[in-house]
């Protein structure tokens, strides 16, 4: 869990200027977060598969 965090937290500092609220990991390991457009959702999620 500690790497998934570290994960997320990268993501979130590496994609800041198109996100309108941070991803958040959940206790039940579900994401929330806003982002700019799909586009930028869309992103991330390829950048935290990779």
């Amino acid at each position: 869990m500690e790497k998934f965090k570290k994960l997320i937290q990268k993501a979130n500092d590496f994609n800041k200027a198109n996100l309108l609220s941070p991803q958040l990991i959940t206790v039940g390991d579900e994401f929330h977060g806003i982002t700019r457009d799909l586009d930028a959702e869309i992103g991330i999620l390829i950048a935290l598969c990779n």
